[in-house]
């Protein structure tokens, strides 16, 4: 099984992002292995991301059980993921860092996961297509899949670090754009130009 790490120099943020991105890996690997062991007495018993019980006994991996293994995975990675990459940006926050170094970095490590991950997919719907003797011919290229997964981090790494452009404020002052404190008679002046603008606004009503 592809090993879960980066060869790359790394952050000083990235025992936490490893830790992060293994705990869901974990997670994920754990249902891979749930599935995997169902032609043992051919029997299962879990949920699915949205906690709809799914429950099979005394029939084979072919037909229903089989669409619904190819259905099964997709939303931990789309839902999941999303989570452990806002994690990071809010501890960047936290830390007062820019964060897109560090995203990046976690980034290239969930692409490792998921790469690994559909991977192992794809071996056990091959084991349990051949009842426990897996052959060539049904393992599944992921290629796409996981080509897919990857261009799905990227763009919400992108969504993450979009930053918009301050607004500006300068054709709607605010009061206290229009009182000045400075060392004008008695310590208050007026910005007679900001108070032009605001009284030409309230007078035509916007």
């Amino acid at each position: 099984m592809e090993p879960l790490f980066l060869t790359d120099k790394r952050t000083l943020l990235y025992p936490q992002t490893a830790r992060r991105v293994e705990l869901l890996d974990n997670a994920i690997f754990e249902k891979i292995q749930k599935w995997r062991m169902f032609p043992a007495r051919w029997e299962l018993e879990t949920e699915d991301f949205h906690g709809k019980k799914i429950s099979y006994r005394g029939i084979k991996y072919t037909g229903s059980s089989e669409m619904v293994f190819w259905c099964y995975f997709q939303p931990f990675f789309d839902h999941e993921i999303p989570k452990v990459l806002a994690e990071i940006e809010k501890e960047c926050s936290n830390k007062n860092l820019p964060p897109e170094e560090f995203l990046k970095e976690a980034a290239d490590l969930l692409k490792v996961m998921v790469s690994r991950l559909w991977k192992e997919i794809a071996k056990t719907h091959q084991i349990l297509k051949g009842d426990g003797f897996p052959k060539v011919e049904d393992l599944r290229d992921m290629s796409g899949t996981i080509s897919a997964a990857k261009e799905k981090i990227d763009a919400e790494v992108a969504a993450l670090l979009l930053r918009g452009t301050p607004a500006l404020h300068e054709n709607n002052p605010s009061p206290e754009d229009i009182l000045e404190i400075k060392p004008n008679v008695m310590g208050i002046g007026i910005n007679f130009n900001a108070f032009v603008r605001w009284a030409i606004r309230k007078w035509k009503g916007i």
